[in-house]
C-alpha cells in the first residue's frame, strides 16, 4: 500500500491500444495500484476500454 493503507489510484488519459500494456496490466499485477478511471475524447472508445479492463469510471470530452 502507499503508506496510508490504500492503493495508488491511476487514471488513464487516452484509450489508445498501448494503454493496456503500458498501464492496466502492470497495475493489475501490483497490490499497491489500481486503475480507477479512463478518459478519452471518444466517449464510446473510453467506455469500451473501461468495460474490457474492469475500470469503474469513464470521462470524455
Amino acid at each position: 500500500m502507499t503508506g496510508h493503507g490504500s492503493p495508488l489510484r491511476i487514471g488513464i488519459v487516452g484509450a489508445a491500444r498501448i494503454a493496456p500494456q503500458a498501464l492496466v496490466k502492470p497495475a493489475q499485477g501490483n497490490v499497491e495500484a489500481v486503475v480507477a478511471a479512463v478518459a478519452a475524447r471518444d466517449g464510446v472508445r473510453a467506455q469500451a476500454c473501461a468495460a474490457k479492463h474492469g475500470i469503474s469510471r469513464v470521462h470524455s470530452s
